[in-house]
């Protein structure tokens, strides 16, 4: 698992033509104030009732965001838990 990537490699990864799963993990209010172009919303109180649906590969690329406000990093916790490698 990773840690936080800048924004340049997000682009970048977004980029390379490889399966990415790119979610931002905030409830569905402040996702909906404003969220990247391209990412999907899996709130944190939804992840592990949801990822599955979604993500259903565990060696799928996953990029969190979360606005800052900590959600990523708890999200990837629980996605390393789960089985999911490449967070």
């Amino acid at each position: 698992m990773a840690d936080q990537v800048s924004v340049a490699e997000v682009v970048a990864i977004l980029a390379d033509g490889g399966e990415i799963a790119f979610l931002d993990v905030r409830e569905i209010v402040p996702f909906g104030d404003g969220h990247p172009l391209l990412a999907a919303n899996i709130p944190l109180s939804r992840l592990e009732l949801s990822i599955g649906a979604r993500v259903p590969r565990l060696d799928t690329r996953i990029v969190l965001t979360d606005g800052g406000g900590g959600e990523a990093m708890i999200a990837e916790s629980r996605l390393g838990q789960m089985g999911y490698a490449d967070v």
